[in-house]
């Protein structure tokens, strides 16, 4: 009797224990294949950080991964839209300050040519802005036909007579350097302008000239205009050279003797660098007027008819920076909702659009503070085109994507 009873125990006891057996054993057939499982997957998006721009036809749906920041190109639209491009480096970044200017003539250095008579004005051939021309060269024609009191008068007899005694008594003074080349120049151009108005017909046309070679740096008339006998014409720079005043904030004076070189925002927005006119820092000039509460800092360059004497411009005073860092040129850079991007070229189809970080700018080159690294290709023209590729959505085969 004790005996079947502990048999009849130990079989209720074993069957009680057998489903939980049976759990223990799927949960650990479930345990090891979510392992398995968790490991491929893990593989599968490691391999999926190297993908290749090629579709991937694999029984998961989850395998197709649309790689939207890569842009197709291909080379020969490329060559076609000029783009080109460039490995990022990192250089001695400069430092660029924006202020205001003014183009002014180098003081003794220029001629004011005048109307000889009262009438229309016609400007001769070839005479512009940034023209150079010889001494005694026409500028313009000044016709009093078909216009009253254009007859020569007694008046204008005498103050020809008078302007040549002036002219002949400095003249000697001059060679023998006691009186200023402003006095005389002044001198010589009263003396022009008396002896073009004692006409015996003013009705005739008369011709305008230049008692100096030089480069005309500013045209006062335009043709058809009517004009007064004496009234300025041109301006004529002897040296070819003019000067550039920027206007340094005193606040920023600290940064007056770092000052390397500018770049000039012209009138129609297009940057002009100090090296493309021939430009140089030069101490301050003689007899040049100053703003209160400014430093001057002053250029002189060549005068190629893109600035006119007299104007005012923008102006981006650099100096040279102790820190290194990637600098590109501004038309690298796109601009999407106030955000900035750069093309990085993959390969020769492909190309990553890049969000960046942007620094200072002389107009010309911005600095990039994160976002591309050292040894990136990097597209530096064409840049417009590679953004409106953008809009395909199609990936040739063979077009890696890296991520970063």
């Amino acid at each position: 009797m004790n005996f079947k009873y502990i048999a009849f125990v130990a079989y209720v006891t074993a069957m009680l224990l057998l489903p939980s057996c049976v759990s223990h054993n799927e949960n650990g057939h479930d345990h090891h294949e979510h392992e398995y499982n968790h490991k491929h997957n893990h593989e599968h998006s490691h391999d999926h950080d190297h993908v290749r721009c090629e579709e991937h036809d694999n029984d998961d749906d989850d395998d197709e991964q649309v790689l939207s920041d890569v842009i197709v190109f291909a080379p020969e639209r490329a060559a076609k839209y000029g783009v080109e491009t460039m490995l990022a480096k990192r250089t001695q970044l400069s430092s660029a300050i924006r202020v205001s200017g003014e183009i002014q003539s180098a003081p003794g250095e220029s001629y004011t040519v005048a109307a000889p008579s009262s009438g229309i004005v016609k400007i001769a051939k070839g005479i512009s802005q940034g023209s150079h021309v010889g001494a005694g060269v026409g500028i313009c024609t000044v016709s009093a036909k078909n216009m009253t009191g254009g007859d020569a008068n007694e008046q204008a007899k005498i103050d020809y007579e008078a302007a040549k005694r002036e002219l002949e008594r400095l003249k000697p003074l001059y060679e023998d350097k006691i009186v200023t080349q402003r006095e005389y120049n002044a001198a010589l151009q009263v003396y022009e302008t008396a002896k073009n108005a004692y006409l015996p017909n003013s009705q005739q046309a008369v011709l305008a000239r230049t008692s100096i070679a030089g480069v005309i740096t500013d045209l006062f008339v335009v043709d058809g205009q009517y004009v007064e006998a004496g009234a300025p014409i041109a301006e004529i720079n002897r040296n070819s050279r003019i000067v550039l005043r920027a206007d340094l904030p005193e606040r920023l004076k600290s940064t007056y003797s770092t000052i390397k070189t500018a770049n000039v925002v012209l009138a129609d927005g297009t940057i002009v660098s100090m090296a493309a006119l021939n430009g140089k820092r030069v101490s301050s000039p003689v007899a040049m007027t100053v703003k209160s509460g400014y430093l001057p800092v002053y250029f002189e360059v060549d005068n190629d008819g893109s600035l006119s004497v007299g104007s005012f411009v923008e102006i981006y005073l650099i100096s040279e920076s102790e820190n290194y860092g990637i600098q590109l040129p501004v038309e690298s850079v796109v601009e999407e909702l106030g955000n900035y991007y750069v093309y990085v070229r993959l390969d020769d189809d492909c190309y990553d659009k890049r969000k960046v970080e942007l620094g200072a700018s002389d107009g010309k080159i911005v600095q990039l503070l994160h976002g591309l690294n050292e040894g990136e290709d990097v597209v530096v023209k064409g840049s417009t085109y590679i953004r409106l590729a953008g809009n395909s959505s199609a990936i040739p085969d063979g077009c890696e994507h890296h991520h970063h």
